[in-house]
């Protein structure tokens, strides 16, 4: 049972709301949750229905290590683990019907995740006209994200998707958790992801569209393709000294890093193949974001976007002032 609530939980309102959405909802077929941006639900065969209020159910499963029974009671459902039994009130309102899945499925290729997990990394704080970069753009063959002041762009071959497709940064949360799908589904608004067990969970899409021109002019006229900087061993050691000892910002020279402070600059001794006279200054959180993924970078367009590039990846960052 810790295993299919943990699927559910993240579906669940955090607060008290209209029907059963701060409820675990079991159908006869499925136990699913939802709130108003996501539905999931799991196979789970019952012969009664019924609805449990979530925080009683996680509060039971917190301090228990396996479920040793079930018991469906006329206005209560009976939980036993170890030396804890619980009852819990039913509810019976109305549950949520479910959402319409889409009449057409495609095949989910293997990476996706994993593309999603690297991108979450990049994305920022935005409102308004902004909000696309709080969020991981799936389209084509690739997945992208971009906090305005550094960009990634992962090549997923076979995804195929015809619209772009912005996923919030809880959505990807979950479906990292989760793994790559077996199948995705989607409309205008939403999209939907399914596994052979026969899980499914559904996503409301950030309403918003992520600039493909500006993306296109990004990686084709202002960043370049040159990377001559090889991100190897020591970097990512390297930066996570700068990154603990800077207040967020992170120069590059050509014996090292400098940890920059209002009252202190350390200097971190590494091998980087810039020109004696090099000195760039760059965000400490973007620059660790870009070496955990990239292999090699180009420092030396400083201050305009610097190219890196990876295995299936290429990205961007600009610099900042001192």
């Amino acid at each position: 049972m810790h295993d299919v609530i943990g699927f559910l939980k993240e579906a669940v309102a955090k607060s008290p709301s209209a029907g059963t959405q701060d409820c675990y909802v079991v159908d006869g077929k499925m136990i699913r949750s939802n709130n108003e941006w996501m539905h999931a639900a799991i196979p789970w065969p019952s012969k009664t229905a019924f609805a449990l209020p979530a925080d009683a159910v996680d509060a039971f499963l917190a301090r228990t290590e396996s479920v040793d029974e079930i018991k469906v009671e006329a206005k209560s459902i009976l939980l036993k683990g170890g030396r804890i039994s619980t009852r819990i009130d039913r509810r019976f309102e109305e549950p949520e019907p479910l959402k319409d899945m889409p009449k057409k499925w495609k095949t989910s290729p293997p990476g996706l995740t994993q593309a999603i997990k690297i991108a979450s990394a990049f994305i920022g704080e935005g409102s308004g006209g902004r909000i696309w970069v709080t969020a991981v753009r799936l389209w084509q063959d690739r997945v992208t994200a971009s906090s305005g002041q550094v960009m990634i762009d992962i090549t997923v071959p076979k995804l195929g998707l015809e619209q772009p497709k912005l996923l919030s940064e809880k959505v990807a949360a979950f479906l990292v958790a989760q793994g790559d799908p077996d199948q995705y589904g989607y409309d205008d608004n939403s999209i939907a992801f399914r596994w052979e067990d026969g899980r499914w969970v559904w996503f409301r899409l950030v309403d918003a569209e992520m600039p493909e021109d500006s993306v296109h002019r990004i990686f084709e006229e202002l960043a370049g393709k040159v990377a001559p900087v090889a991100i190897g061993e020591g970097w990512t050691d390297a930066l996570a000294d700068a990154v603990a000892l800077s207040d967020g910002t992170v120069g590059v020279t050509i014996s090292g890093l400098q940890a920059i402070k209002k009252n202190a600059k350390t200097e971190i001794s590494l091998d980087v193949d810039v020109d004696s006279s090099h000195m760039s200054y760059w965000s400490a959180k973007d620059l660790a974001a870009v070496v955990a993924v990239a292999s090699a970078w180009n420092p030396g367009a400083y201050p305009n976007l610097a190219f890196f590039k990876g295995d299936g990846l290429r990205g961007a960052i600009v610099g900042r002032q001192k």
